[in-house]
Formats: C-alpha cells, sequence, structure tokens
C-alpha cells in the first residue's frame, strides 16, 4: 500500500502518539506511590495516556493537514539564507537575523501558495531516496549517506 503525500500526515500522527503517550504515563507514573500501586490505576493510566496520544495524534496530523507546508517552507526559507550568508561570508547578527526572518517569510507565503506541488515534489524526492537506498542496501559498493 502507498500513501504518497499522506505518509506525512501518518508518520507525523504516529510520532505523536507515541511521544505524548509515553511522558503523559511517565509523568503521571512517577506520582503513584511506587510499590503498592494497584494493577487498576495502572490500566487506567494506560488507558488515559493512550487517549491522550490519540488526541495528540488527530490534532498534529490536522496541523500538518492545514500547516505542514507553511512550516517546511519556512524552515527551508531559513535554511537558504542561512546557506547563502554562510557562503558570502556575512558576520553582522543583524543581517543575519533579517534576512532569516525575511526568507522565512518568503518561504512560508511560497510554501502556503504551492501547498500541493511541494506535497508532491517532497514526496517523489523522499520515495526516490528510499529507493535508491533500498537498492543499494543489496547491491552494496555505493557510497553511504554521510559522504554523498
Amino acid at each position: 500500500m502507498f500513501a504518497g503525500a499522506r505518509f506525512i500526515l501518518f508518520s507525523l500522527g504516529a510520532v505523536a502518539f507515541f511521544v505524548s503517550s509515553y511522558f503523559i504515563f511517565i509523568f503521571v507514573y512517577g506520582f503513584l506511590p511506587q510499590g503498592s500501586t494497584s494493577k487498576y490505576a495502572l490500566i487506567g493510566l494506560i488507558i488515559g495516556s493512550t487517549l491522550v496520544g490519540l488526541a495528540a495524534a488527530f490534532v498534529a496530523s490536522k496541523f500538518a493537514l492545514h500547516f505542514g507546508t507553511t512550516v517546511v517552507g519556512v524552515g527551508g526559507g531559513v535554511a537558504l539564507a542561512l546557506f547563502i550568508l554562510t557562503f558570502a561570508k556575512v558576520t553582522a547578527e543583524w543581517i543575519t537575523i533579517v534576512s532569516c526572518v525575511a526568507a522565512g517569510l518568503i518561504g512560508g507565503i511560497l510554501g502556503n501558495k504551492y501547498n500541493k506541488q511541494v506535497r508532491c515534489i517532497g514526496t517523489s524526492l523522499i520515495g526516490s531516496f528510499i529507493l535508491v537506498r533500498g537498492v543499494a542496501f543489496y547491491v552494496g559498493n555505493w557510497p553511504t549517506k554521510i559522504s554523498i
């Protein structure tokens, strides 16, 4: 089964579920009396942390659906600005901050405007990378990810 562009929604939801469930469980478990906790309290804690995890997964996937490419665009704009400024050997801090804010705004606006195209291109790049790395695993003698 291929999920395509929806894979990011599934994966982000899964990460949000596991992270929030884990931290809620550990946080609340720390307040329970050690050694004398009943199994019903632990079952309730597991059910409660699972429900919180499901809610976090739902919110994270809805956020990614509406604002995912905007956030990626902001990050890409800032990364591009930092790359250009490093290449140009700019050392003034205020220029770096202003350039990163401006490039982040432009990247966010473009990411929001070209939402479908960004998802399509991003999915195809990630998919082709995964395919090539899978073939490289079996063929052997291909450059590692670090050397690329």
